[in-house]
């Protein structure tokens, strides 16, 4: 960059860090739209869950719970084919600019009443696209699968499969958190270790790469039956308790580059 390059660069910075003090001082209202894309400018943003679904345990992957009031994580009381894992996809690329720089991201579900004990959830990113489809189960035993239903061994009943049963995600867990009672709980940003996967990172990679964005998994209490956790869909009656991403972004001041 040579030198008259860098002194516009500097100007240009300086003008805008000037506008937006201006705007947030005078009083003057700017368009949500507009307001999400002023430099530097710090947005709040929540986005309700796109797709969710169950994963039923079975061999031959005929049950499914697409479709809905509720999605379950755990273990049920039977003695084979117990284990349950909840997809969730947000569409982020719809909600947020697209060079927006990532600073936090909270997941947040409501947890159903049960009598299931306390259990560690932790949330994977997927690596394989899967279809929501139109299966209905009240309860998690699941309901016969209908074309276009996630499976355990379907991503999209019964025409494309996981490479193994029960869902492809990275090894990583993005986040963990302890669900016990009824009630909100959310997943964070815990403490950052080298090459440690975060939400945060997640989305920043969906904002990058839209066509990637596969959604999370959550998985826990496998290790004892009597452990799964029912928790409100995006088809539960109450919208104040459907699942939603909380993220907080800020757009680059020009002449930065955001993270990759």
């Amino acid at each position: 960059m040579n030198e008259l390059t860098s002194t516009h660069t500097r100007m240009t910075v300086r003008c805008l860090l000037l506008a937006a003090v201006f705007l947030m001082t005078s009083g003057v209202e700017l368009p949500a739209r507009d307001m999400a894309t002023v430099p530097g400018r710090t947005i709040t943003v929540r986005i309700p869950v796109d797709a969710d679904a169950t994963l039923i345990e079975t061999t031959d992957g005929r049950l499914a719970n697409g479709s809905g009031s509720s999605i379950f994580v755990g273990r049920t009381q039977q003695p084979s084919d117990s284990r349950r894992r909840s997809l969730l996809r947000f569409d982020v690329a719809s909600e947020i600019p697209r060079r927006a720089i990532i600073e936090d991201a909270t997941l947040i579900l409501n947890v159903l009443p049960g009598t299931a004990p306390a259990i560690d959830v932790r949330v994977f990113r997927v690596l394989r696209p899967w279809t929501e489809g139109p299966a209905i189960s009240s309860g998690g035993n699941g309901a016969l699968a209908m074309p276009g239903d996630v499976t355990w061994i379907h991503r999209s009943y019964d025409i494309a499969t996981w490479r193994r049963p029960g869902g492809v995600f990275v090894r990583r867990a993005s986040a963990a958190q302890t669900i016990a009672g009824p009630g909100l709980y959310e997943w964070r940003k815990t403490v950052r270790r080298p090459r440690a996967a975060s939400l945060q990172d997640d989305v920043q990679f969906w904002l990058s790469v839209p066509e990637r964005n596969f959604g999370w998994i959550l998985i826990g209490g496998e290790g004892q039956p009597r452990t799964a956790k029912k928790i409100t869909s995006r088809e539960g009656s109450d919208a104040d308790a459907r699942p939603m991403l909380e993220i907080r972004y800020r757009m680059p001041l020009p002449g930065l580059q955001r993270p990759l």
